[in-house]
């Protein structure tokens, strides 16, 4: 699924610089952090399952401004740098806990070829217009026998299926204008990579969960009980009063979120090799090796 007309670079530059809405990640700064640093101990994880390492421990992730996970990396003693579009607070954050930053995009940048022995991905293909040049961009990157990780939303997530355009990440034409099935992101990988898995999962900000009903419900009725204690509390202050009712709204809703997320961690042994193998999970990840020769 992609959109038509696919936005040109110089659009979806400006839409990132001037209009993209940044303050839903600044909001949830500190679960984004969390999540960060799970997706590191998972990747680590499957590298160790799956028995696959790299030719060197220097990494590069692709459009991670914010650093958390490359700050995880760094910890087990990687040298990890990162590939930012933007140069705001947390990228200087970043550089001031050591490490290195470049400015650019995935195809836009000054890199060398052939360097690092792990380049991740998430969430970063589904935003390039000109989406058959995003792997072979990634693979340049990578020194021979070097891992890639890719992630991407599901084209055949079960939310999605249930959901249809509401679903969370059918964002905005220009914000994704892919959506990639497992068969689809196959046929984008070039020659130069073998892959080693695909596989899929919901994750926290995108789950099943939320496209029942009886999450609608929850959801509705955290509106309506945060509404009324917003009218109630601006009586008493009406610029305190709104801010309190605003936070209250926040917190009920990524609770809920995160008690239906639990959930599904904690139901994770029996959906691996159903739900998960048969790549019905919000997010597909994909792990490549470049060849050697």
């Amino acid at each position: 699924m992609f959109a038509v007309p696919l936005p040109t670079p110089e659009e979806t530059d400006w839409l990132y610089r001037h209009r993209y809405d940044y303050s839903w990640f600044i909001q949830r700064r500190g679960l984004k952090r969390i999540q960060a640093a799970h997706r590191w101990r998972r990747l680590r994880a499957l590298f160790a399952k799956l028995q696959i390492s790299g030719p060197s421990r220097r990494m590069l992730d692709i459009g991670g401004g914010h650093a958390w996970f490359l700050r995880a990396a760094q910890g087990d003693g990687w040298t990890a740098e990162g590939l930012e579009l933007l140069n705001d607070e947390l990228v200087t954050t970043a550089k001031a806990h050591g490490i290195v930053m470049h400015h650019g995009s995935l195809l836009d940048h000054s890199l060398p070829a052939n360097t690092f022995g792990l380049v991740t991905a998430w969430h970063v293909v589904e935003h390039v217009p000109d989406v058959r040049s995003a792997i072979p961009a990634i693979a340049d990157l990578l020194a021979p026998g070097g891992i890639g990780v890719i992630a991407v939303p599901n084209y055949h997530a079960a939310g999605l299926k249930r959901d249809g355009l509401a679903w969370v990440w059918c964002q905005k034409p220009f914000i994704h204008p892919w959506h990639l099935s497992a068969t689809t992101l196959k046929t984008l990988i070039p020659p130069s990579l073998e892959v080693l898995l695909i596989t899929s999962r919901d994750t926290w900000d995108a789950q099943w969960a939320e496209s029942t009903g009886i999450y609608h419900y929850a959801m509705k009725a955290i509106y309506a009980v945060a509404l009324y204690t917003r009218k109630a509390a601006t009586l008493i202050s009406p610029r305190s009063g709104k801010s309190f009712g605003d936070r209250l709204q926040f917190l009920a809703e990524e609770a809920l979120r995160l008690g239906t997320y639990c959930g599904y961690l904690l139901l994770r042994p029996f959906l691996r090799k159903s739900y998960e193998a048969a790549l019905r999970g919000s997010e597909l990840m994909l792990i490549v090796r470049k060849k050697s020769t």
